[in-house]
């Protein structure tokens, strides 16, 4: 019967060009025990200042919320600048599913981890011969994403597995191709990672403070004993 993997690996941070199996397939690990947002979550649910400081990052990101704009230039002054517009067509599309909530999501998982992954649903209309389009967008947690390690013939990985990580149940394991946005109705569902590129990173990006984890998990240790 299937187990959950034992992960080791030589060196702590060797997770980073190496692929382990779980659940029966080839995977990038998150992490160097294929957990890394949950040591995020950790780390910063036991540090006092953790969510106050992300959430902060987070609002000023945000500001008054989504907007339209369009790239403008003022002659004049020779400055480009965005020019604020209203679209209706667009705004009743965008009213017809509750994207600031996906929006939202997707900025909370960027801000804590680089990244986000987002879930394309496209029409049935290319089964029968008419035009694609994607009809509904579905942020998906982070923890929950992890690439297939890439085979011989690719150099990027081609499929993503969507499960309890980082130990899931083989039988709620659902896999989904990764969204190619130069063909962005070749299937029904596919599976997108959009992130802020991290150095020497092959396929996901890490926290910034990824540095930071060990004073933060003793900051996290300190004030307990203190109160004790």
């Amino acid at each position: 019967g299937w187990s959950p993997s034992s992960i080791s690996f030589s060196r702590p941070e060797s997770w980073q060009t190496r692929k382990i199996r779980v659940a029966g397939v080839n995977i990038v690990p998150m992490g160097a025990n294929n957990d890394l947002p949950g040591d995020v979550q950790r780390l910063l649910d036991n540090f006092y200042g953790g969510e106050g400081i992300m959430g902060k990052i987070q609002g000023l990101q945000w500001g008054e919320g989504p907007r339209f704009f369009e790239d403008a230039i003022d002659s004049e002054n020779n400055r480009f600048y965005r020019k604020w517009i209203l679209d209706d067509v667009i705004q009743a599309d965008l009213e017809s599913w509750d994207y600031r909530d996906y929006m939202l999501r997707c900025l909370v998982d960027l801000v804590h981890m680089q990244g986000f992954w987002v879930k394309f649903i496209r029409n049935r209309g290319p089964r029968i011969g008419e035009g694609g389009r994607i009809i509904r967008l579905e942020h998906i947690p982070y923890r929950k994403c992890r690439f297939e390690y890439p085979d011989d013939r690719h150099d990027l990985p081609q499929n993503v597995y969507v499960g309890d990580w980082p130990f899931p149940d083989p039988d709620r394991l659902a896999k989904y191709p990764v969204f190619n946005p130069a063909d962005p109705f070749h299937h029904p569902v596919s599976v997108g990672y959009f992130n802020i590129y991290s150095f020497c990173r092959d396929f996901i990006s890490t926290p910034r403070f990824l540095g930071a984890f060990p004073w933060l998990e003793l900051a996290g240790t300190i004030a307990p004993l203190l109160a004790a």
